[in-house]
């Protein structure tokens, strides 16, 4: 019986332990899982403070960034008004007879004086055709090694180097022709090109750049279109390979009497134009900032090609 009563109370013992153990351990990972929440909770408390902090900081540096850009654009603009006058003093009586549109194409920043105002183009016309020509081959609706056959109504008198030569004998290709009418602004070249393209479609390529209809009877522009047509040409943003031949045709121009005169002319792309009392010149200039140039002008007082030199000096010099 004694055996029997002690046997009882060592299983009764033996289950007391197990539940208080049991128990202990419950309450060990209750209190662990508590533990492990407000770990938890600590570390996203803390997480989510890095990440405001963190947002913050980019904040306030996307702030600054945006203060320097502003801060740069602010003393651009007050150098750019400075030019202005500076090249307004060069123009001076001749201030109704001359268009000017300067843009910098880093910044996006320019000025122009008559900007609006019609001048005669004469062969600064030559560039959009050759770009229109050229758009037309990345159409495949043309070839560069396209022949076309001369005929006695493409003739006219002038610049250029195809008068009277053998050369009009026989098909000149397309790619020919955009050289001659670059580099050496050759009449019979043009033309040679516009009736392949037509001047009605070389009128609507023009008004599609320039964003407004344009007198369709004569050839005219502004310092301000042409200024967008040759943004076109340098930023390409259709990538026609075509465009960089006419950059370097105009690189390569046999003309350094006016935008090039009295800068370094290895970075210098442009096409001058000549009608009658009309003189102008309009150009890409590849310097360490580059910028666009275009200048109009009609029966100025003394030497118009002088004048867009002087201009194109001032603006190199002082930008």
């Amino acid at each position: 019986m004694k055996k029997k009563y002690v046997y009882t109370c060592m299983v009764v013992g033996i289950i007391i332990i197990v539940f208080i153990g049991y128990r202990n351990n419950g309450q060990a990972k209750v209190l662990a899982d508590k533990n492990e929440a407000i770990t938890s909770s600590t570390n996203t408390s803390e997480n989510t403070s890095k990440l405001i902090t963190e947002h913050k900081q980019i904040d306030d540096e996307k702030i600054r960034e945006i203060e320097e850009v502003q801060e740069i654009k602010v003393n651009k603009q007050k150098k750019l008004d400075e030019l202005k006058a500076k090249v307004e003093k060069i123009i001076k009586e001749d201030m109704n007879n001359v268009g000017v549109a300067y843009y910098d194409l880093n910044s996006d920043l320019g000025f122009n004086i008559n900007g609006e105002k019609i001048f005669g183009a004469a062969s600064t016309v030559k560039v959009p055709i050759s770009m229109a020509t050229v758009d037309l081959v990345k159409e495949n609706k043309l070839t560069m090694d396209q022949g076309v056959v001369y005929s006695s109504q493409d003739y006219e008198d002038g610049a250029g180097i195809l008068q009277g030569t053998s050369t009009l004998r026989e098909p000149i290709n397309i790619s020919t022709l955009i050289d001659y009418s670059i580099k050496y602004s050759d009449n019979i070249a043009v033309n040679m090109l516009l009736k392949t393209i037509t001047p009605e479609y070389k009128y609507s390529y023009i008004e599609n750049i320039v964003k407004h209809t344009v007198n369709r009877e004569e050839n005219e522009s502004s310092a301000l279109d042409s200024l967008e047509i040759l943004k076109k040409l340098y930023f390409n943003k259709d990538n026609n390979e075509y465009y960089k031949t006419i950059i370097e045709d105009m690189k390569n121009t046999v003309y350094h009497d006016r935008i090039d005169k009295y800068i370094p002319q290895e970075m210098v792309a442009h096409k001058i134009g000549d009608y009658d009392d009309y003189v102008n010149d309009i150009g890409i200039i590849y310097a360490d900032e580059p910028y666009i140039l275009t200048v109009f002008t009609k029966d100025t007082n003394g030497n118009p090609d002088e004048l867009i030199a002087k201009l194109s000096k001032c603006i190199y010099d002082n930008r």
